[in-house]
Order: C-alpha cells, then sequence, then structure tokens
C-alpha cells in the first residue's frame, strides 16, 4: 500500500515532508469485499473506508464491517485500481483542504437503498450515523 501511495503522491508532485500536519489525514472510500472468515459469508460494499496518512504514506486504519451472519468483525480487500483512484482522492481532497476550495456540504444520496447497512459498519458507529453523510466539520480524520 506504501508503494501505491507514494506513487500516487510522485505523480502529483506531493512530498511527504510538505505534507500539512492538519490535513496529513484523509479518508476515502472506493468498493471493497469482506469475506467472514468465521462462516463464510461474503459481501460487497461500494462505501467500504480508509483513512490515509499521508505523511507517513500508509493506511491509518481499515474501517470493518460486521458479518450480517455471524456479527464478526472483518476488514474489507480492495482491488489495486480502486485502492489507486482511493489514493488519488484523498490526494485531491488534500489540495483542496490546503488551498481552501473543499466543498463536502453535499451528501451521497443513494438510489434506492443506502450504500451498506449502518448498523453493521465501524465507521458509522453501528447504527449511530450514517457514514456517507458528511458532518457539520467534515475533516474525515477520526482515527
Amino acid at each position: 500500500m506504501a508503494k501505491i501511495i507514494r506513487e500516487c503522491m510522485e505523480e502529483e508532485e506531493l512530498d511527504r515532508q510538505d505534507v500539512q500536519k492538519k490535513y496529513k489525514i484523509q479518508s476515502v472510500y472506493g468498493h471493497g469485499t469482506y469475506q467472514c472468515r468465521r462462516c463464510g459469508h461474503s459481501w460487497s460494499s461500494y462505501h467500504s473506508c480508509l483513512t490515509l496518512d499521508l505523511q507517513q504514506q500508509q493506511i491509518a486504519r481499515r474501517w470493518r464491517q460486521k458479518c450480517d451472519g455471524c456479527k464478526k468483525l472483518e476488514s474489507p480487500w480492495f482491488h489495486q485500481d480502486v485502492l489507486e483512484e482511493m489514493v488519488d482522492y484523498g490526494i485531491r481532497r488534500y489540495f483542496k483542504l490546503v488551498n481552501g476550495t473543499l466543498n463536502e456540504s453535499v451528501a451521497i444520496k443513494p438510489k434506492g437503498k443506502p450504500p451498506h447497512r449502518s448498523d453493521l459498519c465501524e465507521r458509522c458507529g453501528f447504527g449511530k450515523r450514517q457514514c456517507w453523510i458528511p458532518r457539520n466539520n467534515s475533516s474525515h480524520s477520526d482515527l
């Protein structure tokens, strides 16, 4: 993962030493797949979350979801192209934060049903909120 972050940052001419501490943590979303190691159930979500540390060029946190069958927490797996898109988004978001041009007041509006069950999502606080809806102070820096 560090290689993907490093390469994406190089493409955007962003050096890790130049990353402002205030914005170094970026939470990003993408299509993740899950496999329960206890009961074998598998599922996916188009709104699986990673928290990146751009200064350390690593994943700071993989937000997990509970298996619908046995409720065991599992971490998402991402295809490499999805990871690259997620990192690119995090870098673009970083630059917008630094430049003061970020506007995250618009929530993702799922067509029909939500992207995943909030009661099974660690990022959603297991039903306390919907992680796809930005908060008032939306720095997305909660580790």
